[in-house]
């Protein structure tokens, strides 16, 4: 660790992480896990408070409540430490299983009612300040191009592009996270520029070039750079992943063999809470390798 005496700003600089796993079935995405989980311990550590008073929380916003970015995450050693469980399936079972194989006494009929699929309540209508502005204005014509195609949609200008993509046109790969600008998960390409598309009205898009997720590639023709990112152990709960994907891809097509420091500035707009990043970086880094093969 580094701490700035004047400042006392802390810095963690390295950490090694040796875990319990139990028998690795994937060796890559449970380094992944570990490496995310030990950066939120790091950030409860130095950057994270949640802040109350009679029981209200008073910093419930990305704005004010400060999450690690891919800036302030070290380098991890990860090392993973296997002792299988004996009774389970292929010996696989142990990750989180007490280590003299105790098992959790199961509730007759409580833990049958525990995993039932439960109804979804209703979600409120929402107040957010662009979409009610929308909603209460004439459409217009606004004619773009989205992942190369040309559309005229009949929209009202205020509406948010986030919303036009994804209920619209039907592009759910953009997803939305914070709705503020704040978390990258929403990000998009606007003329080859990452922007947030929770923060974009439809309106500005007048004339201009729209790039999500689905213009990279699909299924069955992924593009290197989310070749790499399923490879590398890049993606895990995956909301945060096609804007990570399309901030990586602005940096790619302006940097072509970038850095580690050049990639984790590209992607510190892009909040991760589960890889800790490392894997994210080394993701890039291999999908830059690839992408000069094939040039």
């Amino acid at each position: 660790m580094e701490v700035d005496l004047d400042t006392f700003e802390t810095k963690v600089t390295g950490f090694w992480a040796a875990v319990d796993v139990g028998r690795v079935m994937n060796p890559i995405l449970c380094a992944g896990q570990v490496e995310g989980g030990t950066l939120q311990a790091i950030g409860w550590a130095l950057t994270e408070k949640l802040v109350t008073r009679d029981g209200k929380i008073l910093n419930p916003r990305m704005t004010n409540y400060i999450v690690p970015t891919s800036l302030d995450a070290p380098p991890f050693e990860t090392i993973l430490v296997e002792a299988p469980y004996s009774r389970g399936p292929r010996r696989r079972e142990g990750r989180g299983r007490a280590s003299d194989g105790r098992r959790r006494p199961r509730r007759r009929g409580g833990d049958r009612a525990r995993d039932r699929p439960r109804p979804r309540p209703r979600s409120a209508p929402s107040r957010r300040p662009l979409r009610s502005l929308a909603e209460g204005r004439r459409a217009m014509s606004v004619t773009l191009t989205v992942n190369g195609s040309l559309l005229t949609l009949e929209a009202p200008p205020a509406a948010r592009l986030l919303d036009v993509l994804r209920e619209r046109l039907g592009l759910t790969g953009t997803k939305e996270g914070c709705g503020e600008g704040e978390c990258g998960a929403c990000t998009i390409l606007l003329d080859g520029v990452p922007v947030n598309s929770c923060l974009v009205a439809l309106g500005q898009c007048a004339g201009r070039e729209v790039t999500t997720v689905e213009g990279l590639g699909d299924a069955q023709h992924l593009s290197p750079l989310q070749e790499a990112m399923v490879t590398e152990g890049g993606a895990q709960c995956g909301i945060c992943t096609p804007g990570m994907l399309l901030s990586a891809e602005a940096l790619l097509r302006e940097t072509p063999a970038p850095t580690d420091g050049e990639i984790r500035e590209a992607i510190a707009g892009n909040v991760c809470r589960c890889t800790g990043y490392q894997r994210i970086v080394k993701a890039v880094t291999e999908a830059a390798k690839r992408r000069e093969v094939r040039a």
